[in-house]
């Protein structure tokens, strides 16, 4: 019986090389956030204690944790998939996914046996599905086709918000995120003894807070990302388009 639901909504599958650049798109993202927040740590060293600067540190669970939960990032739909024009569906209705749908899509991916089963799984299948595509009745598609199967129930006079370019929501998020970066980290001197900031000798105490406040900030940047990219944040906000001009006398 779902079975059956589920075909009727069922799109044109994508073509894999489209699938296999979203995936290094997203891989390269994935290294960025891992690898980014070391290398500014690495030019700060000697200008900052010891204490501060594990603070990096925490791109790489950043990193791994945006593998694994990409497509839960923003509208359900990775932003290498985004990049490439794709979005990722329910079947049930054919509409976009939620965040909550696909939290646990690419659970497999860490697991390397399984992530190749998974990846020649979605070779091979006609519609181009992955496992837990299967488990969870989600199919990837190209954002024309899901716009052209929703337009037709929208109504005409509405008009979807006009979201800015791509690379200036990108540029926004990374203004935000090092601008928050330094908010924490002064607020961070001001909690932590002066002898961990001066000497690193850090007490208990001072771990727990730069802890905590690492934490806090890696929990800001995610919103902020996800945020920039929805197009709510000031400097990169959606914009509804100018409805149509009335010329005098109209609707009297």
């Amino acid at each position: 019986m779902i079975r059956s639901m589920d075909a009727r909504h069922y799109r044109p599958r994508v073509i894999l090389p489209r699938r296999i650049k979203a995936d290094l798109v997203d891989g390269a993202i994935a290294v960025a956030i891992l690898v980014g927040p070391l290398l500014v740590g690495q030019g700060l060293t000697g200008t900052l204690p010891d204490s501060v600067l594990r603070l990096f540190a925490l791109g790489i669970p950043a990193g791994i944790g945006y593998s694994l939960f990409r497509d839960a990032v923003g509208r359900g739909t990775s932003w290498g998939k985004r990049a490439l024009g794709l979005r990722l569906i329910r079947l049930e209705d054919g509409k976009p996914c939620t965040p909550g749908r696909v939290w646990a899509r690419n659970v497999l991916d860490p697991i390397p046996v399984l992530s190749l089963v998974d990846f020649i799984w979605m070779c091979v299948d006609k519609h181009g599905q992955k496992l837990m595509d299967r488990k969870l009745r989600t199919q990837v598609v190209e954002a024309s086709d899901e716009a052209m199967a929703t337009v037709s129930s929208r109504p005409a006079s509405s008009s979807p918000p006009r979201e800015p370019s791509r690379g200036r929501r990108v540029g926004v998020i990374l203004i935000y995120c090092v601008l928050s970066l330094l908010v924490v980290s002064s607020g961070a001197r001001m909690i932590v003894s002066k002898s961990c900031l001066d000497a690193d000798e850090c007490s208990t105490r001072d771990d727990t807070i730069i802890g905590v406040v690492g934490i806090a900030w890696l929990a800001l940047a995610l919103g902020i990302a996800v945020t920039g990219w929805l197009g709510w944040l000031p400097g990169a906000r959606a914009r509804k388009p100018p409805g149509p001009n009335v010329e005098p006398g109209e609707g009297h």
